[in-house]
């Protein structure tokens, strides 16, 4: 049985990660394997050092976090990312900023999986 409080949400999901503050490429495309409220586990092609904040991008929401765990498997690196913020129905925020501030101020901006 599971005993975690968080709701769970749809894996196996395509998520981009973006490492803040660092020399690896801008976005990294990655696998969503579980999400709950405080951490996601993404499958990812390059691995990203633990205490690394990032920046991750999935279903309609944005999460902002760290790095908090990284594993090496045969075919792929499962990274735990613990979630301090995240803000969710990002399509909504962008219509909503059309209809207030028009159509040329707010670009388009959500990810379109």
């Amino acid at each position: 049985m599971d005993r975690r409080q968080e709701t769970r949400l749809a894996e196996n999901q395509p998520a981009t990660i973006a490492v803040l503050g660092d020399r690896l490429p801008a976005s990294i495309r990655g696998r969503v394997i579980e999400i709950a409220a405080s951490s996601m586990k993404i499958s990812v092609p390059v691995a990203i050092a633990p205490g690394t904040p990032v920046r991750v991008e999935c279903y309609d929401a944005l999460f902002l976090g760290e790095i908090c765990r990284a594993d090496h498997c045969p075919a792929e690196i499962r990274i735990v990312v613990k979630i301090v913020h995240s803000l969710s129905s990002l399509a909504e925020l962008e219509r909503m900023n059309r209809a207030l501030l028009g159509p040329a101020s707010a670009p388009e901006t959500v990810p379109r999986y």
